[in-house]
């Protein structure tokens, strides 16, 4: 589909039957495996949740994001990419969707709660050799941060019974 479909009016109201085609497309033309690369289901998710998105102004930009990167697949086969270009792919297009606005709505990114860890742990081990010498240390930042991981593990496994784990 080119761009200049892409207009206003069109984005707003035609976008799910466009996008919904466009997906139906991919499921024709290519195998299962094929699709759970590009995450099939999950777009699907995507695509009702865009259309209910209040106010339709602010989505409208995320639309136009999600129906570029579908038809990025129908104009390139999906087996001519490698993992890194489906994760650039991705990045682009559908993480910027879900880090605006599609939080709230359930959507999570898979091991966010895993870098979290790491991320405190690293930073506790740093300050226990920086301060360690003078003081006794007590990792305080995993301390804080451990309510924050068990709820982002429980989000992460509803996520995935809603489809919406990125």
């Amino acid at each position: 589909m080119n761009e200049i479909y892409f207009t206003k009016e069109n984005i707003d109201e035609n976008f799910k039957s466009m996008a919904l085609s466009i997906i139906q497309q991919l499921e024709d033309s290519y195998t299962e495996a094929e699709l759970e690369k590009i995450k099939n289901k999950n777009l699907k998710k995507i695509v009702e949740d865009l259309d209910k998105h209040k106010p339709k102004s602010h989505a409208r930009e995320m639309k136009k994001n999600l129906l570029k990167y579908v038809n990025h697949f129908i104009e390139v086969p999906i087996k001519e990419y490698d993992e890194i270009e489906l994760t650039t792919l991705e990045a682009t297009y559908i993480l910027p969707i879900l880090n605006n606005r599609f939080i709230k709505y359930g959507y999570t990114l898979k091991w966010l709660w895993l870098w979290t860890l790491l991320f405190a742990l690293s930073f506790d081990a740093l300050l226990f050799v920086f301060i360690g010498k003078y003081y006794f240390y007590i990792p305080i930042i995993t301390i804080l941060l451990i309510p924050f991981i068990f709820m982002q593990i429980r989000t992460e496994i509803k996520a995935k019974k809603n489809n919406r784990l990125w």
